[in-house]
């Protein structure tokens, strides 16, 4: 693509995008996905005023029994864990490296001290690995001096994330009158259930598109225990067309992929014959966004719904997804909203400029 181009469509969508936080967001994913460099993206996130919290540090917070904090590493991952840990607001007593370079030393106002002292000396302590190539052999350390489990933590990924508390879909406009919702990459059926207390349960209709059986079974058993009524479960991945497709089986990160072991249906979203107006779209389908709202062309047109759609998952959705989006509709307005102090989460959130309501 032609440098005009890029630059002829950035600023289309830079003119759409309707307040400072957006168009902050999207300067610093932009220089994301062209530098990889999330030091600037970073400091964007940091710049809004957000509750911060960490499931997985409250949870370990709530059960360890140590006085203080320990926070082992100071590579990469321990500066990113660091980081976490100061927008949750939780004070960091002592560093731990083996980096001799660095003990008896500060960072950042905060001393750095052996493993051995905290072998020897800090036992009523609390660790927080901060390495992902170590971490391993860091709880094995701790284990055979006899530190006790409960006071170490091994996070679950390559460091703590946090999140806001604003509900991620839901976050920038507010319901309106006989919602006709679809979810696609509805999942384990989670924001089936915050759509449903956001729209007060004051919806005609659910549409949830899921590919694995699993997870439809769940997302069926939720709405049974939950009384909902009103939906309908497409065991489909939104696409471009309909045709089968191969498809990695991953947690919540699961997408369609060359490689991919599995095999699943993909279905359009214009091929679902909704007769009813469609109010709101939402999108996360790790990577496949662009097929999905390609195959929404024609009820995007129709209806001008609102849409959130995930902004993340490839360097080129930055840009691809709101330009053709305004190519669908001319009239959309932008919002972009981030929900984690990772890269991942970031959501455009389209509006047709007749039904726009102020972002908060």
């Amino acid at each position: 693509m032609k440098k005009a181009d890029i630059c002829y469509k950035i600023n289309k969508i830079q003119s759409a995008l309707q307040d400072e936080q957006s168009k902050i967001l999207f300067d610093a994913r932009l220089n994301y996905s062209i530098t990889k460099n999330n030091r600037l993206f970073y400091e964007a996130v940091d710049s809004f005023e957000n509750k911060w919290y960490c499931p997985e540090l409250e949870q370990f917070l709530s059960r360890t029994n140590g006085k203080e904090i320990i926070l082992w590493g100071w590579g990469y991952h321990g500066r990113e864990t660091k980081r976490v840990l100061d927008l949750c607001h939780c004070t960091i007593h002592y560093l731990c490296d083996r980096d001799e370079h660095k003990i008896g030393t500060k960072i950042e106002g905060i001393s750095v001290i052996s493993p051995e002292e905290v072998f020897e000396n800090h036992r009523d302590s609390s660790v927080i690995i901060g390495s992902e190539r170590y971490k391993d052999q860091m709880r094995q350390e701790l284990l055979l001096h006899n530190f006790p489990e409960r006071n170490i933590l091994y996070p679950c990924y390559d460091h703590l994330q946090a999140q806001t508390d604003k509900k991620q879909y839901f976050d920038v406009f507010g319901p309106v009158e006989n919602e006709v919702f679809i979810d696609a990459g509805a999942y384990d059926g989670n924001t089936i259930l915050n759509f449903v207390n956001w729209s007060e349960e004051k919806y005609q209709k659910i549409i949830a598109m899921e590919p694995l059986r699993e997870m439809k079974e769940k997302i069926d058993s939720m709405c049974k225990k939950n009384n909902l009524e009103r939906i309908v479960i497409e065991e489909a991945a939104a696409w471009d067309k309909e045709e089968e497709l191969f498809f990695t089986e991953d947690r919540a990160g699961s997408r369609v992929e060359t490689k991919g072991n599995l095999c699943i249906q993909g279905k359009t979203i214009d091929s679902l014959s909704i007769k009813d107006k469609v109010t709101f779209i939402k999108m996360d389908v790790e990577g496949s966004e662009l097929k999905a709202l390609e195959g929404a062309k024609q009820t995007i047109q129709r209806d001008c719904p609102r849409l959130a759609v995930s902004l993340y998952h490839k360097p080129e959705d930055i840009i691809d997804l709101p330009y053709y989006i305004l190519e669908l509709v001319p009239d959309y307005k932008f919002y972009i909203r981030h929900y984690t102090s990772n890269w991942n989460e970031t959501v455009l959130y389209a509006v047709f400029h007749s039904s726009q309501n102020k972002a908060e």
